[in-house]
């Protein structure tokens, strides 16, 4: 095949799939509705491996898992599977990571070929996840090795070819590592681009797509959820707080005893101490992806992995700027409502003081993260 610049060696298809474990609140019952629906997940993917290979492909599973949430370990792997065509690979691997799962399928092509063949993997071997309550995103990753110089014009090509006919793939976003670049398109954040050359081959499988980039898109998505969620109860609380501010204003709350304005307050610390709760879940995760992303070796501008967590940092940074000022809110509301009033509010669980989230920094949990498998 002619050296031109659309043929790429041992074409891969990544596919990431994220699944929660753990939640606030949760009760075993849950938890144990979670695991069965990974595990329907496991028996789902076994079953398409061997429809695409015509063999009997099993899971090797892994010890029993620990419930500490903190600890990363393997559930289960299968090893690699060969097409009837000899061409055509597969693996599969399934972990525990922080408070939920990760399933990574592979799906390899052998030799040299069009970049077309991106289309073919996706058409005739890429697994479609049950739906799931416990699903919460799914990443793919278009990898080859290809000639740096190459590596631009590749890379819009592959996701062009991914894209529904008349819709753009927005801003070509890019990182460099080293003799790899990583790329997606701004209109899709689902999917991605990764090319490398024969020299960097060892660092860029084991390393970067095995290792790093399942961690990194698992904390980008739960950050993303989290903030999603904070913008859904952004406009309830604010409208709650604008009518405390306006009663406090009017004296309403002073003589309020069993009404409902005691009921108000009530309703509006409870809320405040979930939000509160959520955004140290928001600090955590954006710290572990400022750690995953000093792990790299960044060579030249970053407008992909760099940009994406600066735009999350200001998100995050509108919450707190939020939280603050209804903080105030929630404090001057209780204190000016009456001494029998104050006394029968109960107290909201898990709450955290202003002075934790201007003070205190959550550690980040990677860096004791075993990481086992």
């Amino acid at each position: 095949m002619p050296d031109t610049p659309s043929a790429i060696r041992k074409p891969s298809v990544e596919q990431l799939v994220y699944y929660m474990r753990l939640a606030e609140s949760d009760d075993h019952t849950q938890r144990e509705a979670r695991q069965r629906d990974v595990q329907e997940a496991l028996r789902s993917l076994v079953a398409h491996l061997e429809g695409i290979t015509g063999n009997h492909v099993e899971w090797r599973m892994s010890p029993r898992q620990t419930a500490d949430p903190y600890i990363s370990q393997p559930i289960a792997n299968i090893g690699w599977l060969l097409g009837e065509d000899g061409q055509r690979a597969y693996w599969a691997k399934a972990r525990t990571y922080g408070d939920g799962y990760i399933l990574h399928v592979r799906y390899l092509r052998r030799g040299e070929w069009p970049n077309s063949v991106f289309a073919n993997i996706m058409r005739e071997d890429v697994w479609h996840p049950p739906s799931s309550e416990a699903l919460f995103g799914q990443q793919l990753v278009f990898s080859s090795i290809a000639r740096p110089e190459d590596h631009h014009p590749l890379a819009a090509q592959i996701l062009r070819l991914q894209t529904p006919p008349r819709k753009p793939i927005g801003e070509l976003q890019t990182c460099g590592l080293s003799l790899s670049r990583i790329f997606r398109g701004s209109a899709n954040a689902d999917l991605s681009v990764f090319l490398y050359a024969q020299d960097d081959l060892e660092w860029a499988v084991d390393h970067f797509t095995i290792g790093w980039l399942p961690r990194w898109e698992y904390h980008y998505r739960k950050l993303n959820l989290e903030l999603a969620w904070c913008a859904d109860v952004t406009k309830s609380l604010e409208q709650q707080a604008s009518q405390l501010r306006e009663a406090i204003r009017r004296g309403q709350l002073q003589s309020a005893t069993g009404d409902k304005w005691e009921e108000a307050v009530q309703r509006f610390a409870d809320q405040l101490a979930v939000l509160l709760r959520r955004e140290k879940a928001i600090q955590s995760n954006l710290e572990n992806l400022k750690w995953l992303l000093g792990q790299l070796k960044i060579v030249g501008p970053d407008t992909y992995l760099a940009s994406a967590l600066r735009a999350l940092r200001g998100q995050s940074q509108e919450v707190v700027n939020n939280l603050a000022g209804w903080q105030r809110t929630r404090d001057e509301a209780i204190s000016t409502l009456s001494a029998s009033a104050q006394a029968s509010l109960a107290p909201a669980r898990g709450d955290l003081s202003r002075l934790w989230l201007t003070s205190q920094r959550p550690q980040p949990v990677l860096e004791a993260l075993r990481i086992s498998g």
